[in-house]
């Protein structure tokens, strides 16, 4: 209160504010049963949690999906011999999405894959995601689903093939596998690969059928081909380094701005016909560039280092100049492969 300030002024003023009407809520429920406004357990996690409760499994499974959903892991998996981590069952679950939610599914000796699937008729579709398969007696993962995609997960030190995926517009990205004892990967028809890494396996890194697109993906220290395709495709800005051919391919692919190095056999070898090999990098390959079909492929734009023999293609395809001096590189050879 100010000094100078009316002591009945003040007074005048607090008796108003008390003669406001206060708002309140109702003092008396509304009528009928109160009902609940906390969330189910369902709206909170609409998800069905991976468990021998939930998803018992049978003779050769730990655990079972029987029905469409989406599901998840709670923990660490150890898998006993003869037996498959998870497998989702023929017919009756067509529409599965699995999250290992960051977890570990391991095999002991003699266990079967640790993702899996039966043959899933047409329409299916399943996703997993986000884990780490490892020493399954089996492959990592091996399923057979229509719109199937694997996502963030690393299988490692598996009996078989690390991830395999026998679908048709499969999808696999961000994944990685290591010292399996078959191929890295394994894709069906028109899949998609992107940004995974395969290293030390058996077999070949990336072994892909027909109508595909590989794309950023490493290939390290395979046994077999570092990426391989029987039919057309696109292998684009890969990293290949060692196995037998760095990449093969059979007709009707595109193959652009990859790097290949320390091939046994060949560093890119083309065994058809319709391909278009251009603006890659070959080095330290007894042949830099082997091209067994005898038309229709286009060789251009492309450098060889260090390779015994840095191009064989037949007389037939399309082949920009050889170059092999700097005192070559002009604007007149824009299309012409070097060699150094």
């Amino acid at each position: 209160m100010k000094r100078n300030q009316p002591l009945h002024i003040v007074c005048l003023s607090l008796l108003a504010a008390a003669a406001l009407p206060t708002l309140a809520g109702p003092l008396n429920p509304p009528a009928g049963p109160v009902a609940p406004t906390h969330k189910t357990l369902t709206e909170v996690e609409p998800r069905t949690a991976i468990n021998a409760t939930n998803t018992p499994g049978d003779a050769d499974s730990l655990y079972r999906i029987t029905q469409n959903g989406s599901y998840y892991r709670t923990g660490h998996v150890v898998v006993p011999g003869g037996r498959a981590g998870i497998e989702v069952s023929n017919g009756t679950a067509a529409n599965v999405s699995i999250d290992l939610n960051g977890f570990t599914i391991e095999g002991q000796p003699g266990s079967l894959a640790g993702i899996r699937t039966l043959i899933v008729p047409g329409g299916s579709s399943l996703s997993i995601r986000n884990g780490n398969i490892k020493t399954m007696g089996g492959s990592g993962i091996d399923v057979y689903a229509q719109a199937c995609a694997v996502s963030d997960v690393s299988a490692q030190f598996c009996g078989g093939d690390g991830i395999r995926v026998d679908s048709t517009a499969g999808t696999v990205t961000n994944c990685r596998a290591h010292s399996n004892s078959g191929d890295g990967f394994h894709l069906g028809v028109q899949s998609t690969i992107s940004g995974c890494t395969s290293i030390l396996n058996m077999g070949d890194g990336f072994d892909v059928l027909a109508a595909n697109l590989v794309t950023s993906c490493t290939s390290q220290s395979n046994s077999g081909m570092g990426i391989v395709t029987l039919g057309s495709g696109s292998i684009s800005n890969c990293l290949v380094s060692g196995g037998s051919d760095g990449i093969r391919v059979a007709s009707s692919c595109v193959i652009t701005r990859n790097q290949v190095s320390g091939a046994s056999l060949a560093g890119i070898h083309v065994t058809g016909n319709g391909n278009r090999i251009e603006e890659n990098q070959v080095s330290g390959s007894p042949t830099g560039y082997l091209v067994d079909g005898a038309n229709g492929n286009v060789v251009v734009k492309n450098t060889a280092r260090g390779n015994a023999t840095p191009y064989s293609v037949p007389v037939g395809n399309f082949v920009g100049a050889l170059v092999n001096t700097a005192a070559g590189v002009t604007s007149a050879n824009a299309w012409a492969n070097f060699a150094y």
